[in-house]
């Protein structure tokens, strides 16, 4: 009898599943100015390949922002849907994934179909801001320029899902840009790379995430069997 319930619940579950769509991402990028302080690297990073991953989440995405009217703009104050991970002189950097109590948030994207622009933006602020705090940002821009007709459009429209693959060229640049500074025991310190992107693509991806009715009735059901299982024990 429980394996028969069992599998009723699972496949009522892959019944009511709702596919989402990741956006994955990846760029590489070239240093061009490092206005870190001495010891946060180990060397000047001019001239320095930076890579990197990011994703977004297009369900848990906020509805377009319209206070930007010369663009799309997906922004929200949480840490729950973009991401961006940099590779930079042997250390790996995920922005989003260090929080604390004592954290902010402002993650975005930005998308303008008609001069082919897309920016994925990730922030987070950690600590007292009149104490120790560290501030991180991370942010990657791509573009068309003003006075180059291309033969086709990378972007097709302002959604958020995106398919592409595009390095830089006379008719297209991008820049890429991490900050970080902060306070640690008192002392200041600052760390900003502003680099030129060289590549930069991405590709969507489908996952199944049950609705969170499903999970709640998940819950029920098997909340169900362990009491009768005790009861008549």
């Amino acid at each position: 009898m429980f394996i028969k319930l069992f599998c009723v619940i699972f496949l009522f579950i892959t019944s009511t599943c709702v596919n989402a769509v990741i956006i994955d991402g990846n760029f590489s990028a070239r240093v061009y100015y490092d206005g870190s302080d001495e010891g946060i690297w180990s060397k000047n990073l001019r001239d320095s390949e930076v890579t990197g991953t990011f994703w977004y989440d297009t369900a848990l995405a906020p509805a377009p922002d319209p206070r930007n009217p010369n663009y799309t703009s997906y922004l929200s104050d949480t840490n729950s849907w973009v991401n961006i991970i940099y590779f930079i002189d042997g250390k790996t950097i995920d922005i989003s994934k260090s929080v604390g109590s004592k954290s902010e948030s402002t993650e975005s994207v930005n998308i303008n179909a008609d001069t082919d622009e897309f920016e994925v933006y990730d922030k987070i602020t950690l600590g007292d801001p009149l104490g120790d705090y560290e501030l991180t940002i991370g942010s990657l821009w791509a573009y068309k320029t003003a006075d180059i007709i291309h033969d086709a459009d990378i972007i097709q429209d302002n959604g958020l899902e995106q398919n592409f693959s595009w390095a830089s060229d006379d008719s297209y640049i991008g820049t890429a840009l991490f900050v970080r500074n902060g306070v640690k025991n008192g002392q200041a310190y600052v760390s900003e790379l502003e680099m030129a992107l060289t590549d930069i693509s991405v590709m969507p991806r489908e996952v199944s995430v049950p609705e969170p009715s499903t999970f709640l009735l998940l819950v029920i059901g098997l909340g169900v069997l362990v009491f009768r299982r005790r009861a008549f024990a």
